[in-house]
């Protein structure tokens, strides 16, 4: 049997993106359905807490928060690129 490595898994918060919804509308790979779980505000745009299985953050603008009606319970989609996936090893 081959070694087995554990790594810590970290996405940036702004390198996620929200949709409304759990059908994502976008051409990226890495679609994750969840549930806003908070939204802070954290001065010109908000921090949304979403449970996807695993706790994620997002960096929204305040404009964008309420254009999709962010609260908690509201279902999203949030799209990360690969290339902004990071593996860290613990």
């Amino acid at each position: 049997m081959g070694r087995r490595s554990e790594f810590y898994l970290c996405i940036r918060a702004e390198d996620v993106t929200l949709e409304s919804g759990t059908r994502p509308s976008s051409s990226a790979r890495n679609h994750l359905a969840g549930r806003v779980m908070h939204v802070r505000p954290a001065g010109p745009v908000s921090r949304v807490a979403v449970d996807c299985g695993f706790a994620l953050t997002a960096l929204v603008t305040r404009q964008a928060a309420q254009d999709l009606d962010l609260k908690p319970g509201t279902p999203v989609t949030a799209t990360v690129k690969a290339s902004a996936i990071h593996l860290i090893p613990r």
